[in-house]
């Protein structure tokens, strides 16, 4: 091939070299392209089949807690076979870059909690006794609960005083705040009342008025009321 004018055979193949060279490169390019897209294509596909098939997990999950939650004799199996669905589809999730905890709120009947609960048994080596275990601790809570909501009425009722029962105002709230106190402080606030008032109370031979124990605001008010 004869060498183009102003250029040397030497010039003409190293150009012929770099232009295979391009031409290389980017048909490796478009390959490597081509090979991206359909691994992405693949895995879409994979990742649609697995959402199809979770929806299959959901129904059948429900559909056994459902049963499980009226069954007399079969509970305990409808409960390990729903476990295993959860368990399967947590994994599923994770292959396919799902949030197991969003696909459990927007497929499952029950709460999070449960269906962790049902992943562990659905995983664990001996699911028949670990579903005894989850059944043992979850009526150890309620009754837990059961306890403490029964000691916290308990509480309400005994801490209740007359005085803040609904229909009672002025002197009838003072009356029945009288009532609920003790004896020793029955007395101080007679003594008490004696100074406010200026009214002479004897009780048991002890003039209340006349007492060394009278509150210092009241002591001020009797003062001042001699003063006016």
């Amino acid at each position: 091939m004869a060498a183009k004018k102003g250029k040397t055979k030497a010039q003409l193949k190293k150009e012929e070299r770099v232009a295979k060279q391009k031409a290389k490169d980017k048909a490796e390019r478009e390959a490597k392209a081509a090979e991206k897209a359909a691994a992405k294509a693949e895995k879409e596909a994979d990742k649609a089949a697995i959402i199809k098939s979770l929806k299959g997990d959901a129904k059948e999950i429900n559909s056994r807690l459902e049963r499980a939650a009226v069954a007399d004799g079969k509970s305990d199996d409808l409960r390990l076979s729903a476990a295993t669905y959860m368990a399967g589809a947590k994994a599923k999730c994770k292959g396919a870059g799902i949030s197991f905890k969003t696909w459990v709120e927007e497929n499952v009947t029950q709460g999070f909690e449960t269906a962790r609960q049902l992943v562990r048994v659905g995983e664990a080596d001996d699911p028949a006794l670990a579903i005894e275990d989850m059944r043992a601790k979850t009526a150890a809570r309620n009754r837990k609960a059961r306890a403490a909501a029964k000691e916290t009425k308990a509480v309400s009722r005994d801490t209740t005083t007359p005085a803040s029962a609904p229909g009672l105002t002025g002197l009838d709230q003072v009356k029945a705040g009288f009532e609920a106190l003790d004896p020793k402080s029955k007395v101080e606030f007679l003594r008490f009342a004696a100074v406010i008032t200026g009214a002479e109370i004897v009780l048991m031979g002890e003039n209340l008025s006349e007492s060394k124990t009278t509150p210092e605001p009241a002591k001020r008010s009797r003062r001042q009321r001699a003063a006016a």
